[in-house]
């Protein structure tokens, strides 16, 4: 399932997501983010900091690592995955 939403944001099919398409597709799914957002939530799972999210920086982002998960990003990843907001539910 975590691949099949990383397929799905993976818009370009290119084995990367860029800030860009998680910016297509939150827009679609009626959310707005600002360039701040985007760059933040890019930030954060881009391990070696090149500006796009392969699947293992998606991954190393996504597995638990202990009371620091609880933030924010994660009820947001949790519900993504979950409710197929990417079509998969």
């Amino acid at each position: 399932e975590v691949h099949d939403a990383f397929a799905a944001i993976d818009l370009s099919r290119d084995g990367f997501v860029t800030g860009e398409e998680f910016r297509m597709l939150l827009v679609e799914n009626g959310f707005f983010p600002t360039d701040c957002d985007i760059n933040a939530l890019v930030m954060r799972f881009d391990r070696n900091c090149d500006g796009r999210v392969t699947y293992a920086d998606f991954m190393e982002e996504l597995l638990p690592r202990g009371p620091s998960t609880s933030d924010l990003l994660m009820p947001l990843l949790t519900f993504i995955l979950l409710t197929g907001f990417w079509g998969f539910g």
